[in-house]
């Protein structure tokens, strides 16, 4: 069963904030995977999503729109054209930010996705598809707290953070906001609720984790110019 109808038979379209964040932990998971495999999902949504109710786990699926993690620069077309469902694109997706895709705008994405599994809404309305591709761009949605007053405010902060219009406003890093989510579910499993913490403490934990496939090669090629410069006699001494 796909998320979107897995919400829709909850009450008010809603998810309980334990099972919440329980899906969500998994999710981050599986995006930071995704990412560690060099790959931008770019269609996160709640029908891309599959749950097994009887054990509860998750998966993100169809690929369609996916790219090698490379900074792609999207091109402008026409809002009813692009890619993706336009409520759930990123403002850089929208290709009038002048900005280059990369994995934060999955992050962008798995936030709109968060706010409507625990709000029963989507963050922006609009009357057509230039409306909703500006409110990406322009308009501060309103926090998942006020449509929902009994959602721990941490938890909307988060998610507040993951929909910053700018990509380096967002988490840096899909283990950066598993990290922040499950000091969220530790906390409702002591107190039974969130207490407010800073989330930049723990935004930029892995900010290079994406590098990590990368660090021997670097060593390697940093060895071999000290070679270099030994042999041909320039620079400082090594």
């Amino acid at each position: 069963m796909d998320l979107k109808r897995y919400a829709e038979s909850q009450d008010s379209h809603q998810l309980p904030v334990p099972l919440f964040l329980d899906i969500a932990i998994q999710l981050a998971d599986a995006l930071d995977a995704i990412h560690h495999a060099q790959v931008i999902h770019k269609d996160l949504h709640p029908g891309n999503i599959v749950l097994n109710p009887d054990t509860g786990r998750v998966q993100i699926i169809d690929f369609g729109l996916a790219s090698l993690l490379t900074r792609e620069q999207p091109a402008i077309i026409e809002p009813d054209k692009l890619e993706g469902i336009l409520s759930y694109i990123s403002p850089e997706q929208t290709g009038r930010m002048n900005r280059a895709i990369d994995y934060r705008s999955d992050i962008y994405t798995l936030g709109v996705t968060f706010y409507k599994l625990l709000t029963g809404d989507l963050p922006f309305e609009a009357d057509d598809a230039l409306g909703i591709v500006y409110a990406h761009m322009a308009t501060q949605q309103q926090s998942a707290s006020t449509k929902r007053p009994a959602l721990p405010a941490a938890i909307s902060s988060i998610i507040d953070k993951m929909m910053m219009k700018n990509a380096e406003d967002r988490y840096q890093s899909a283990f950066g906001l598993k990290h922040d989510l499950l000091h969220c579910q530790r906390s409702i499993v002591k107190d039974g609720t969130v207490n407010d913490f800073l989330l930049r403490l723990t935004m930029y934990l892995v900010a290079f984790a994406y590098l990590r496939p990368y660090v021997a090669e670097m060593k390697s090629l940093a060895f071999c110019l000290k070679a270099l410069i030994k042999r041909n006699k320039v620079g400082p001494n090594y």
